[in-house]
């Protein structure tokens, strides 16, 4: 599976640490379950370091933002640290299968969850900026133009395709 701006969720700083979780998943999936071992359980260890701080960020944002639906949000967390931590704690590595699922639940969680979180979070950004939802959103894009946010997408793109 290949990184899609549709996976977005509108947040940038979220998105990115998103694209560096998917850029992990691929390299998990490249592994051979008989011969990486070594190679699979840092990705697994880095993808289970990354979901915390990444879970983190969002948390402070729905706190922040007061956001409704953070008791179901954080448990959808939960959910997948638990099963990270299974991985890490098992003698059975099956590299395809857990990329497989932590693509899943990255695609849907991003899609579905993060998504309503972001628009959330835009419509307060917008209120206090005065400005509606689309503008304010047409304002990020135009942002995101920028020659720094180009050449960290460049970056980020790069990191996903190896």
């Amino acid at each position: 599976m290949e990184w899609s701006q549709d996976f977005e969720s509108g947040l940038a700083d979220i998105d990115v640490q998103h694209r560096y979780i998917f850029a992990l998943i691929q390299r998990v999936n490249q592994l051979d379950d008989g011969i990486d071992h070594v190679e699979l359980r840092d990705a697994a260890d880095e993808i289970g370091r990354l979901a915390i701080c990444h879970f983190g960020c969002e948390e402070q944002l729905m706190a922040a933002y007061k956001y409704p639906e953070t008791p179901r949000h954080t448990a959808e967390h939960e959910k997948l640290l638990a099963v990270v931590r299974e991985f890490q704690r098992s003698d059975v590595y099956h590299a395809r299968q857990l990329a497989m699922f932590l693509c899943n639940w990255l695609v849907s969680h991003t899609m579905l969850e993060d998504r309503h979180l972001a628009l959330h979070v835009v419509k307060i950004r917008a209120k206090a900026m005065g400005m509606s939802v689309t503008d304010f959103v047409e304002g990020v894009k135009l942002h995101r133009s920028s020659a720094y946010y180009v050449k960290a997408r460049k970056v980020g793109d790069k990191a996903v395709g190896e």
